[in-house]
């Protein structure tokens, strides 16, 4: 039986074996999240609210696993992973196989959020039994069905993406029953807090991140490039 992870080190340890993306995607804005930046918000998320041991988790955009694997190996009960991108999920599905620890606890759906955002809000308003009952093999098990919801979605700075944020969050509501972590650009806390009022959550920053991002990408000039970004924590009411 694998130790029980009670420093944020030796969580970082176990996932600084996970893949990364091999062929990440511009217009999807894949970056990985660090195995440094997930151990610290995993364990900060549980030492100060016990959001994620013994929870049911989601995490919204999973990419290659980071957060999903991490929640895993924390000790959370069941976590799903929600991702889109079919390159993406397999390097997932390899990561879960081959770790060191146990990690059935995990499940992933093929799909994408935008998608799912529709039809949650679909469910969330009954227009009619019989259209309820089409769409509820999709949604019956996600709306409200979770504790605790992690994501790092994009961040919608492209065009094609604006917006792309609050679709997440606004999923990511629909789905928890506890409490949203999710990271965004620390330079839209303003707006964010007010989006926070605008779907009935509490918000608070947990934790404020200096993150490197690798030249992942052929028009990146600089070897790395800094980009401060947030932890938000939303309390569901």
């Amino acid at each position: 039986m694998a130790r029980k992870i009670t420093k944020v080190k030796h969580l970082e340890m176990n996932l600084q074996e996970i893949k990364k993306f091999e062929n990440p995607k511009n217009e999807l804005e894949q970056y990985m999240t660090s195995p440094g930046q997930a151990a610290h918000t995993l364990m900060a998320i549980e030492s100060q609210w016990g959001d994620i041991i013994e929870r049911s988790v989601a995490d919204l955009g999973c990419g290659t696993g980071m957060l999903s694997i991490g929640a895993s190996i924390l000790g959370a009960d069941y976590v799903l992973g929600v991702e889109m991108d079919s390159e993406a999920m397999e390097i997932c599905k390899y990561n879960i196989d081959n770790h060191d620890y146990d990690l059935s606890s995990i499940d992933l759906m093929a799909m994408d959020v935008v998608q799912l955002h529709q039809h949650l809000n679909f469910y969330k308003e009954k227009q009619s039994d019989k259209e309820v009952s089409e769409k509820q093999a999709v949604v019956s098990n996600l709306y409200k069905k979770f504790d605790t919801v992690i994501m790092n979605p994009p961040f919608g700075t492209k065009d094609e993406s604006h917006g792309i944020d609050m679709i997440f969050l606004e999923t990511a509501v629909a789905m928890a029953t506890c409490a949203v972590y999710s990271f965004h650009l620390t330079s839209t806390t303003r707006y964010i807090k007010k989006k926070a009022k605008e779907i009935n959550t509490k918000v608070e920053v947990v934790d404020d991140f200096d993150i490197s991002l690798p030249k992942t990408y052929k028009f990146h000039t600089k070897k790395k490039d800094s980009t401060q970004v947030s932890l938000f924590r939303f309390e569901i009411r």
